[in-house]
């Protein structure tokens, strides 16, 4: 858990960092993120961060916003 608050961490400065720049005006150079603990097993598997998402229609999801909220 650590490395992943970490590597959030660093990506965060970095990214403020390069928001103050020239190549943040014209949207180039985007900082790449730091690779996470996993993410090459999950490459090999062909698993990434989104393994498992499912895609709803669009009906899906008005119906789940349209549900009472507590």
């Amino acid at each position: 858990m650590a490395e992943y608050l970490l590597a959030i961490i660093a990506d965060s400065v970095r990214w403020l960092v390069w928001s103050k720049t020239k190549d943040a005006k014209f949207n180039r150079k985007r900082p790449k993120p730091i690779p996470r603990p996993g993410d090459d097993e999950a490459k090999k598997q062909g698993k990434g961060r989104m393994a498992g998402a499912v895609a709803l229609t669009i009906e899906e999801v008005k119906r789940r916003l349209a549900l009472p909220r507590k």
